[in-house]
């Protein structure tokens, strides 16, 4: 990346070395003397950007590097491999792509291991697996699963059948499903296993295998056999209780990609008769079928990341981006427009506006409604606009600037009201 090499250049014509010193980020350090870095983003006045320097390796009596919270890109280098004294090695909350490099296994004094929210991904059990004297490893939020993914069972109650074969998943009392943190074969915090959804006795609905968080096969039928997908490619569809459609969209190699669409779908609640089942509430005739949402995915895992299992709508994966929002009536919500979004009350007025101005400054506005409670006692719109690294607020009464105002803060709307 021309920008981060630009970066570091800048970085290190800013200073010379002496001899048996090395320079990272504009600072010299002894190869022989430093025995502990830390860098954390959210400390410094301006995080570290660019790629992690090969010559971090020279740094040989290095104990302690914590590089994590910072604008970290690129792949991790293999240098980091001759870090022979190193014992912890934080490298979380950054943008650090490809796979976890080999020469990590020639740390013999690591024990602990912090990759998590990243974008690593590919082979590393032929890694760590020897490294017992790991004891704090997490690799959660990179391109692995370390939760269950959208594909398996994502609906609440017992009237689908899940086979499961060598995991680490455990069932709630809702049917829904998630990963034992205590399992001993989740030492790496990630999905294993291999999952078989049923429509019926002899009716395959899906069949997943995971393999340390890598996905390994990915098929699914719809209810009357027809495959829809295969070695992970094509259309997936889901059912509410196998009746009433919840979401469908593409896969491409095992990810979402592409226009997803979901719909209201319903609930569960406990069954009076028997209180350890669940059973689904009815929907409105109105509703069923009415469009919730719809997405755009560009190859994303598609995980289940919650623990509020009554809201299925929380079952939408993030990393999407929202191109409209609908109301439970079928009115629009919130849509997506090309440099922000917009917000409708449900009766079609506009509620907020977010964008950019032809010069570049951020408005974000909010319309007020006498009408209507927690919306201010007339129709006032609160203009507010970024400039200069603040954000610079007016009122106003239709087309006229009120000299003074008030805003009040009403969760979850914000509104003016001139004074």
């Amino acid at each position: 990346n021309k920008d981060n090499e630009n970066f570091e250049d800048k970085m290190t014509k800013e200073k010379i070395c002496d001899d048996g010193e090395v320079i990272l980020w504009g600072n010299c350090y002894s190869i022989n003397g430093t025995d502990s870095l830390s860098f954390k983003g959210w400390e410094l006045e301006k995080k570290l950007m660019g790629e992690i320097p090969i010559s971090i390796g020279q740094l040989k009596n290095l104990k302690y590097l914590n590089l994590s919270g910072n604008e970290l890109k690129g792949e991790i280098p293999t240098s980091i491999g001759q870090l022979k004294n190193l014992r912890y090695l934080n490298l979380s909350g950054n943008g650090l792509v490809g796979s976890i490099p080999k020469e990590i296994k020639n740390l013999s004094n690591l024990e602990t291991l912090l990759l998590r929210q990243n974008q690593l991904e590919g082979e590393f059990s032929y890694i760590l697996d020897d490294m017992n004297y790991l004891k704090n490893l997490s690799l959660e939020q990179n391109k692995w699963y370390h939760c269950m993914p959208l594909f398996m069972d994502p609906k609440c109650g017992d009237f689908a059948r899940l086979d499961t074969i060598n995991t680490n998943i455990i069932k709630n009392w809702d049917g829904t499903f998630l990963l034992n943190r205590k399992s001993k074969k989740n030492k790496y915090g990630l999905i294993n296993g291999t999952f078989i959804e049923w429509y019926s006795e002899n009716n395959m609905k899906s069949e997943v295998v995971i393999d340390h968080g890598i996905l390994r096969k990915f098929n699914h039928w719809d209810k009357d056999g027809k495959q829809l997908i295969k070695d992970g490619n094509g259309t997936f569809r889901e059912y509410w209780y196998d009746s009433t459609l919840v979401m469908e969209g593409d896969v491409k190699n095992g990810a979402l990609n592409g226009e997803w669409k979901f719909y209201y779908g319903g609930g569960t609640e406990r069954d009076p008769d028997d209180f350890n089942l669940t059973i689904p509430i009815k929907l409105g005739q109105n509703v069923e079928n009415q469009l919730v949402a719809i997405v755009e995915y560009d190859m994303i895992l598609g995980e289940v990341c919650v623990m509020d299992h009554e809201d299925w709508l929380t079952l939408i994966p993030r990393g999407g981006a929202v191109k409209k929002f609908f109301y439970e009536s079928g009115q629009l919500l919130e849509e997506q427009t090309k440099d922000g979004y917009r917000k409708y009350f449900e009766d079609g007025s506009l509620l907020s506006e977010y964008g950019k101005n032809i010069d570049g400054t951020i408005y974000f506005d909010n319309y007020g409604r006498g009408d209507l409670p927690h919306h201010g006692k007339a129709n006032y719109i609160l203009k507010s606009m970024y400039i200069n690294g603040e954000w610079v607020r007016k009122c106003y009464d239709g087309n006229l600037e009120c000299s003074k105002y008030s805003v009040v803060n009403d969760w979850p709307y914000n509104y003016c009201e001139c004074n």
